[in-house]
């Protein structure tokens, strides 16, 4: 965050370049393989950690693609999983309604 933070017009033009190149760097997708102790302490469990500046860059598609298909109208109404503004609930009350009927 503080990278960016420090110079937010070069990172925005790098990542609007990776964007329009339809490019993902390969070094922001590696993944560096750490081992920790699992909390019983028996034996150990990996996890990946990814480099900051692919998670960034994924996030951005991912909201921008998002919010395309959301105000685009491209989303059916049944679609409630990673919506912004529904929720399980609202899942449950489309499915309860229709079993009404």
């Amino acid at each position: 965050k503080w990278a960016i933070s420090r110079n937010v017009k070069w990172w925005l033009s790098l990542y609007n370049t990776c964007i329009a190149r339809g490019y993902f760097p390969r070094v922001w997708k590696a993944a560096k393989l750490v081992w920790l102790p699992k909390p019983s302490g028996q034996g150990m469990r990996p996890i990946s950690l990814l480099p900051v500046f692919g998670k960034v860059l994924d996030k951005w598609c991912s909201s921008r693609l998002a919010y395309h298909m959301e105000k685009g109208g491209h989303l059916s109404e049944g679609q409630f999983g990673f919506r912004e503004g529904r929720s399980t609930i609202d899942s449950i009350s489309s499915l309860l309604r229709q079993i009404r009927l």
